[in-house]
């Protein structure tokens, strides 16, 4: 943890959305247009994931930072909630009950150079009505919900702190959006 300067470039983000619409595709042109290093294998319910150890072995910097995706964290919110976390004899769970799932996001926040972009295909109010302390702000720095289109990259780039970025992400991700297109059909 280093909070250099008591300035965090990054932050927590969740992105909601119908199935499909290209949700993860936004962390994945972030990574392209910043550089990033870029992690979408962290599970949150399974031992011998570790944010520590992920933080120290990508070495994130303000000029390579790491964009942390956890697809449908929801999934992940009904496991703590059901308490089915995977639980080993040796190795440690990041979190296997709400207490430790809210004590992973406050630590989220003492990493400089890191994004963390949680999507899932549920509404935010879906967080709200399972624990309202889950996805309250503080915790995470913006919500972004791509069904009504209440979102733009700018935003969500200035949430974040990218720094010295006016080119719309918006318009990128959707010409490439369109080349998937064409390149699959």
């Amino acid at each position: 943890m280093s909070k250099e300067n008591n300035f965090n470039y990054g932050g927590v983000f969740l992105i909601t959305g119908e199935s499909g619409i290209g949700k993860s595709f936004i962390a994945k042109v972030i990574c392209l247009k910043l550089k990033a290093e870029f992690c979408n294998h962290f599970k949150l319910c399974e031992a011998g994931n570790n944010i520590d150890t992920l933080i120290k072995n990508s070495q994130p910097t303000e000029e390579k930072p790491l964009i942390l995706l956890i697809d449908e964290i929801d999934k992940s919110i009904e496991t703590i909630r059901d308490n089915k976390c995977e639980k080993h004899k040796y190795l440690t769970t990041p979190t296997v009950c709400f207490k430790t799932f809210l004590d992973f996001m406050e630590i989220l926040h003492d990493y400089d150079n890191l994004f963390v972009i949680f999507t899932t295909n549920v509404s935010y109010d879906w967080f709200n009505k399972i624990n309202p302390a889950l996805m309250r702000p503080g915790r995470i720095n913006g919500v972004f919900d791509m069904t009504t289109n209440s979102y733009t990259f700018n935003n969500l780039l200035s949430y974040s702190y990218i720094k010295g970025t006016n080119n719309s992400l918006a318009i990128q991700a959707n010409k490439m959006r369109f080349k998937e297109k064409v390149k699959g059909d």
